[in-house]
Order: structure tokens, then C-alpha cells, then sequence
């Protein structure tokens, strides 16, 4: 079934921009909505091969038309039901946009603290000072001392 193939947003879009069935299957009347017709297609043959994961508003439709109209609207249903409805149920817990943006740039800066923390230590044992050397050194010999009064 076509919806199960690209989602039912994508469905109803296509039934919104009423193609025509000729011969060779069906067309639309201009190329740019034929071309649109092709990216959906290939998009969704993408998320069956695991390449592509939608998410909420980054779902096949709006990959594949490319553009935000209508920003804070979904396309494809009602003109009346905003994002929380449009979506459905398996959205909800990531209804609130600025939070997800806030945990992707929290984990984006952990992820370069990281990054920029190995190759510190990476560097520091490379190279190290030679104050942190004499400070290891006598250290040790402390430690030798101590274990070996009794």
C-alpha cells in the first residue's frame, strides 16, 4: 500500500496536487512536482534501507520538498490541526523543539569537551613538562620512602 510505503502525509500530498495516471503510471502537470514525486520515492526507499530516519518535521515530505512553508503547520492533513495532532502520538514526547535543540548542543559540546580533553592528555603524555616530571619523581620517592620505614 502506498502509505505504508511513504507515509501518510506524503499520500495525501500527492492526492492534494491531483496527478494524472497516463500510460506510463502518473504525472503531474509540472516537472517540478514530477521531480518531487521521484525525491519522495527515493526517500523512502532510503528509510527502508536504514539511510534515512525521519524525524517529526524532518519526516519524507518535507525532506523531499525542501522547503519550510508554512512554518509551524503540517502539510499533508487538515489546515486546522497544528504540529502536536499532525504528527501523532509517536511525536509527543518531542513536542517541545527547544528542548531537543538544547539536548543536541548540549551533546554536541560534551562530545568536542571530549575530544579536546584527549587530545590534552594526549599531548601531555607525548610531551610532558618537565616540572610535572620533577613532581612525579618525588612523589615516587616519597612513596618509596614511606613503605619502607616500618
Amino acid at each position: 500500500m502506498l502509505s505504508e510505503q511513504v507515509g501518510e502525509r506524503s499520500v495525501n500530498w500527492i492526492h492534494a496536487q491531483k496527478p494524472k495516471e497516463t500510460e506510463t503510471g502518473v504525472s503531474f502537470e509540472g516537472p517540478m512536482l514530477n521531480e518531487a514525486m521521484k525525491s519522495i520515492f527515493a526517500v523512502a526507499s532510503m528509510q527502508q534501507e536504514g539511510k534515512f530516519t525521519p524525524r517529526r518535521e524532518r519526516d519524507i515530505l518535507s525532506v523531499c520538498l525542501g522547503n519550510p512553508k508554512h512554518p509551524g503547520r503540517v502539510r499533508g492533513i487538515s489546515s486546522k490541526q497544528g504540529w502536536k495532532d499532525g504528527f501523532g502520538p509517536q511525536w509527543i514526547n518531542e513536542y517541545k523543539k527547544c528542548d531537543r535543540y538544547k539536548e543536541q548542543m548540549a551533546t554536541y559540546f560534551q562530545e568536542e569537551a571530549k575530544k579536546d580533553l584527549q587530545e590534552m592528555m594526549g599531548n601531555l603524555l607525548e610531551n610532558p613538562p618537565p616540572k610535572l616530571i620533577q613532581k612525579l619523581a618525588s612523589a615516587m620517592s616519597n612513596q618509596q620512602i614511606s613503605t619502607q620505614t616500618p
